[in-house]
Protein backbone atom coordinates (compact mmCIF):
# COMPACT_ATOMS: atom_id res chain seq x y z
CA UNK A 1 0.00 0.00 0.00
CA UNK A 2 1.38 3.41 -0.94
CA UNK A 3 0.63 6.58 0.96
CA UNK A 4 0.21 9.93 -0.67
CA UNK A 5 2.85 12.48 0.33
CA UNK A 6 1.49 15.60 2.02
CA UNK A 7 2.55 18.65 0.03
CA UNK A 8 3.61 22.01 1.39
CA UNK A 9 4.77 25.26 -0.15
CA UNK A 10 8.54 25.74 0.01
CA UNK A 11 9.06 29.07 1.80
CA UNK A 12 12.70 29.28 0.70
CA UNK A 13 11.67 29.10 -2.97
CA UNK A 14 8.93 31.67 -2.37
CA UNK A 15 11.51 34.04 -0.87
CA UNK A 16 13.66 33.73 -3.99
CA UNK A 17 10.94 34.32 -6.58
CA UNK A 18 11.44 37.05 -9.18
CA UNK A 19 10.13 40.35 -7.80
CA UNK A 20 7.41 40.83 -10.43
CA UNK A 21 6.05 37.32 -9.78
CA UNK A 22 5.89 38.06 -6.03
CA UNK A 23 4.33 41.47 -6.65
CA UNK A 24 1.59 40.12 -8.94
CA UNK A 25 0.76 37.33 -6.54
CA UNK A 26 0.76 39.34 -3.32
CA UNK A 27 -0.63 42.64 -4.59
CA UNK A 28 -3.20 41.25 -7.01
CA UNK A 29 -4.19 37.92 -5.43
CA UNK A 30 -2.50 36.08 -8.30
CA UNK A 31 -2.29 32.30 -8.47
CA UNK A 32 0.77 30.54 -9.89
CA UNK A 33 -0.24 27.55 -12.01
CA UNK A 34 1.51 24.88 -14.01
CA UNK A 35 5.20 24.11 -13.61
CA UNK A 36 5.73 27.11 -11.30
CA UNK A 37 3.20 25.69 -8.83
CA UNK A 38 4.87 22.28 -9.01
CA UNK A 39 8.24 23.93 -8.37
CA UNK A 40 6.93 25.73 -5.26
CA UNK A 41 5.44 22.45 -3.99
CA UNK A 42 8.77 20.61 -4.55
CA UNK A 43 7.27 18.39 -7.23
CA UNK A 44 9.79 19.82 -9.71
CA UNK A 45 13.44 20.60 -8.99
CA UNK A 46 14.20 23.39 -11.45
CA UNK A 47 12.37 26.71 -11.70
CA UNK A 48 10.05 26.99 -14.70
CA UNK A 49 11.09 28.61 -17.97
CA UNK A 50 8.15 30.96 -17.55
CA UNK A 51 5.73 31.72 -14.74
CA UNK A 52 2.02 31.26 -15.44
CA UNK A 53 -0.09 33.54 -13.25
CA UNK A 54 -3.88 33.90 -13.03
CA UNK A 55 -5.20 37.22 -11.71
CA UNK A 56 -8.84 37.44 -10.55
CA UNK A 57 -10.99 39.96 -12.44
CA UNK A 58 -11.53 41.94 -9.23
CA UNK A 59 -7.78 42.61 -8.96
CA UNK A 60 -6.96 43.15 -12.63
CA UNK A 61 -6.87 46.95 -12.39
CA UNK A 62 -4.01 46.80 -9.86
CA UNK A 63 -2.19 44.05 -11.77
CA UNK A 64 -2.48 45.84 -15.13
CA UNK A 65 -0.24 48.62 -13.79
CA UNK A 66 2.63 46.09 -13.87
CA UNK A 67 2.01 45.16 -17.52
CA UNK A 68 4.21 47.15 -19.93
CA UNK A 69 2.27 49.15 -22.55
CA UNK A 70 3.60 47.27 -25.60
CA UNK A 71 3.11 43.76 -24.15
CA UNK A 72 2.16 41.05 -26.64
CA UNK A 73 -0.68 38.63 -26.08
CA UNK A 74 0.14 34.96 -25.56
CA UNK A 75 -1.39 32.02 -27.43
CA UNK A 76 -4.30 31.69 -24.99
CA UNK A 77 -5.43 35.31 -24.81
CA UNK A 78 -3.35 36.44 -21.86
CA UNK A 79 -0.25 38.62 -21.79
CA UNK A 80 3.38 37.65 -22.27
CA UNK A 81 5.69 39.74 -20.07
CA UNK A 82 9.49 39.75 -20.02
CA UNK A 83 11.10 41.47 -17.03
CA UNK A 84 14.77 41.13 -16.01
CA UNK A 85 15.20 37.70 -17.62
CA UNK A 86 11.88 36.55 -16.13
CA UNK A 87 9.15 35.41 -18.48
CA UNK A 88 5.56 35.58 -17.26
CA UNK A 89 2.30 34.53 -18.93
CA UNK A 90 -0.50 36.45 -17.27
CA UNK A 91 -4.26 35.92 -17.53
CA UNK A 92 -7.23 37.58 -15.90
CA UNK A 93 -9.81 35.06 -14.77
CA UNK A 94 -11.09 33.72 -11.48
CA UNK A 95 -9.04 30.67 -10.52
CA UNK A 96 -12.06 28.37 -10.18
CA UNK A 97 -13.30 29.34 -13.63
CA UNK A 98 -9.82 28.92 -15.12
CA UNK A 99 -9.33 25.44 -13.69
CA UNK A 100 -12.91 24.41 -14.46
CA UNK A 101 -13.06 25.72 -18.03
CA UNK A 102 -9.55 24.99 -19.29
CA UNK A 103 -9.55 21.82 -21.46
CA UNK A 104 -6.33 20.55 -19.86
CA UNK A 105 -6.13 22.33 -16.51
CA UNK A 106 -2.89 22.39 -14.57
CA UNK A 107 -2.78 19.96 -11.69
CA UNK A 108 -1.86 22.58 -9.07
CA UNK A 109 -2.29 26.28 -8.32
CA UNK A 110 -0.47 28.18 -5.56
CA UNK A 111 -1.56 31.40 -3.83
CA UNK A 112 1.36 33.28 -2.28
CA UNK A 113 -0.91 35.78 -0.57
CA UNK A 114 -2.74 33.05 1.36
CA UNK A 115 0.07 30.44 1.25
CA UNK A 116 -2.35 27.78 0.08
CA UNK A 117 -2.56 25.53 -2.90
CA UNK A 118 -5.31 23.96 -4.96
CA UNK A 119 -5.18 20.52 -6.47
CA UNK A 120 -7.44 19.86 -9.43
CA UNK A 121 -9.10 16.43 -9.37
CA UNK A 122 -11.07 15.87 -12.57
CA UNK A 123 -12.30 19.47 -12.60
CA UNK A 124 -13.05 19.49 -8.84
CA UNK A 125 -10.94 21.67 -6.58
CA UNK A 126 -9.68 21.02 -3.10
CA UNK A 127 -7.98 23.77 -1.07
CA UNK A 128 -4.98 22.83 1.04
CA UNK A 129 -3.55 25.06 3.77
Amino acid sequence: MTTQQELSIDYYKVGNLPSLVRSLCHGSNGWIVGSGAKYLLNLKQDPPNDWDIIIPHTHWKAASKSVPVCTLSNSHGGFKIEDDNTRIDLWTQDIGDFLGETPNPPEYAVSLKFMRYLKCYDKWLRVKK
